[in-house]
C-alpha cells in the first residue's frame, strides 16, 4: 500500500504513522476489511453525502440526465440477483452525482462505494428483491427530476437510512 503510513528507519524498524492525521479515504477498504465497525461511520457519511448530492442534482439535472436516471432506475428493477441489483443501484448513485455538475461528488460516491466493497457480499440484503430496491430508490430519482431539492434530500435520506438498516441487519456483520 502506498498511503505513506509506514515509516521505516534504519536501526529503528518500521512503525505505523498516525492514520487519522495523515491518511485519506483510500484507506477505508483496508480498514473495513480489518474492522467492520467502520461501516457505521461510512454509512453516516453516506447518508449525509447522499442527501447533499440528491438536493444538488435536483437543482442541476438536465433532461438528458433525467432520462439516464430513469433508464438506470429501470435497470435496478430488471436486474436479477442481489449482486446485479446492487451494482445497478450504484450506477444510479453515480449518475445522481454526475447530475450535480460537481466532479468531487462523483469521486466521493466512488470512494464510499469502494469503502465497503470488501464487505459487499454481506450488504446485499436491500438488493435481493429488485422491485423493492427499485421502489426505495424511485422517490429519489422522481424528486430530482421534478427539480424539488428539499424532496430529493428527504427521499435520499429515507433511502439511505432504509438500506443501511437492512444492510446492518444482514448476516455476517458484528
Amino acid at each position: 500500500m502506498q498511503a505513506g503510513l509506514l515509516e521505516t528507519r534504519h536501526g529503528v524498524g518500521t512503525r505505523v504513522r498516525d492514520y487519522a492525521r495523515l491518511g485519506g479515504a483510500d484507506l477505508l477498504p483496508m480498514l473495513v476489511r480489518h474492522s467492520p465497525g467502520w461501516l457505521g461511520e461510512i454509512f453516516e457519511v453516506r447518508r449525509g453525502i447522499g442527501a447533499l448530492i440528491a438536493g444538488r442534482a435536483a437543482e442541476k439535472a438536465t433532461a438528458a440526465q433525467c432520462a439516464e436516471l430513469g433508464k438506470l432506475l429501470a435497470d435496478v428493477a430488471a436486474a436479477e440477483g442481489g449482486d446485479p441489483v446492487q451494482l445497478a443501484d450504484v450506477e444510479v448513485h453515480r449518475a445522481l452525482a454526475r447530475a450535480t455538475g460537481n466532479r468531487v461528488y462523483t469521486l466521493l460516491t466512488n470512494t464510499l462505494f469502494n469503502a465497503y466493497v470488501p464487505m459487499r457480499s454481506h450488504l446485499v440484503g436491500p438488493f435481493l428483491d429488485p422491485e423493492a430496491a427499485h421502489a426505495r430508490l424511485a422517490p429519489v430519482v422522481e424528486a430530482v427530476c421534478a427539480g424539488d431539492g428539499a424532496a430529493a434530500r428527504a427521499a435520499a435520506d429515507a433511502y439511505m437510512s432504509a438500506t443501511e438498516r437492512i444492510m446492518l441487519d444482514g448476516p455476517g456483520l458484528e
